[in-house]
C-alpha cells in the first residue's frame, strides 16, 4: 500500500517555446520544476515534442522510494494534428 507522503502527480504545460514539468505531493505543493524546449507538434513535429516532455518530467521526477500516481499532460493543437 502506498503512503500518502510518498505519492506525487505530475503535471506538463507544454508550448510553441518551453515545455514546463511541475511535480507536487497530494496536498497540490509543487515540489519542483523542470522545463525543456517547445512541445508543440504543430511547430516542431510529434518526435521532438515527445522528447522535450520527456526531458522536463525527468528533470522533476522523484526518488525511486515514491511513486507518481498521475501524470496530465497539456499540449496545443493536438486535437488538430
Amino acid at each position: 500500500m502506498l503512503k500518502e507522503n510518498n505519492s506525487f502527480v505530475i503535471g506538463v504545460d507544454g508550448g510553441a517555446t518551453k515545455t514546463t514539468a511541475a511535480l507536487a505531493d497530494l496536498a497540490g505543493n509543487i515540489l519542483k520544476k523542470g522545463v525543456a524546449g517547445p512541445s508543440s507538434p504543430r511547430n516542431v513535429g510529434i518526435d521532438f515534442s515527445v522528447k522535450n516532455v520527456c526531458r522536463a518530467i525527468n528533470k522533476v521526477m522523484p526518488k525511486k522510494d515514491r511513486s507518481v500516481l498521475s501524470v496530465f499532460i497539456g499540449l496545443p493543437a493536438v486535437g488538430e494534428e
